[in-house]
């Protein structure tokens, strides 16, 4: 909790570089536009699917909203494509990346939103993203995508909470699982967790791992002084991979983050200390 309240205030040396997102996620430029963007359901899935698979790419993202998904190839013309600092995505054997970010996101969103459109309710995050990396898997060739759709279901979420509900529980990566054991203490739990997803869109656990982790996050959201307000369960989620690499850092045992264009992350006026 003492690491969430000094977070926003980048005092801390470990804390200026490598943490391209304030304590609340939603206080984003990326989740800005994407609110105000007046698009289809179809065309907001697919540019947030890019958003996603590019490693959430910030030019990217305002190229396709401001002069359309042809503008891009100039763009990669002149950098790179991605991101690579976040985490690992493992598109099908043979994919040209730079190609497939151009062309499959609106293909993916024609099959996904008449899915989205058909339910009566906003999805949970975890629902949506099963949904997501259910098709990807179906019907685009990759085996593993569950990951950059539970990004996907973050960002479809935040601007959008009547589509997906950004309150819902949503189940985190290696990063997040090192942040609860230094947090809470052994055994790490990644990878070793059992559940379904119910007909409302419910994370029912399926085995005692899973029930450990939610007390875990419950315990978090609930304790007194949080200063996280808004979107608990998701901003807890990921303050625990913030978390993890801030205490590896300070250790020796990661090395600094990756460098890229401040402008590829977010725009140059953006402040990551909140005002």
């Amino acid at each position: 909790m003492e690491f969430n309240r000094k977070f926003d205030l980048r005092e801390d040396p470990d804390l200026v570089e490598g943490f391209s997102h304030r304590l609340h996620w939603h206080e984003h430029p990326a989740v800005w536009r994407l609110r105000e963007a007046d698009l289809s359901l179809e065309e907001r899935i697919a540019v947030t699917i890019h958003f996603s698979f590019s490693n959430e790419k910030w030019t990217n993202l305002t190229t396709i909203l401001d002069e359309g998904w042809d503008a891009l190839r100039d763009l990669f013309a002149t950098e790179r494509h991605a991101r690579s600092d976040l985490f690992q995505i493992y598109y099908p054997k043979g994919t040209i990346v730079k190609e497939w970010l151009i062309t499959e996101p609106p293909k993916i969103a024609k099959i996904l939103a008449p899915i989205v459109e058909a339910y009566d309710r906003p999805l949970s995050m975890m629902e949506f993203a099963k949904i997501q990396e259910r098709v990807l898997k179906d019907h685009f060739g990759f085996r593993s995508p569950l990951y950059p759709s539970k990004n996907t279901a973050r960002y479809i979420a935040m601007p959008r909470p009547d589509l997906v509900d950004p309150d819902s529980i949503l189940v985190g990566g290696t990063g997040h699982f090192r942040g609860m054991m230094y947090v809470f203490g052994p055994p790490n739990i990644d990878g070793k967790l059992k559940y379904k997803i119910d007909s409302l869109g419910q994370l029912i656990p399926d085995n005692k791992h899973t029930a450990t982790w939610l007390s875990y996050m419950e315990t978090l959201a609930s304790w007194e002084g949080d200063p996280i307000h808004t979107n608990k369960m998701l901003n807890h989620e990921d303050q625990l991979c913030w978390f993890s690499k801030f205490v590896e850092r300070k250790h020796g045992h990661k090395p600094p983050a990756r460098t890229f264009p401040r402008i590829w992350i977010f725009p140059d006026d953006f402040s990551l200390r909140a005002v």
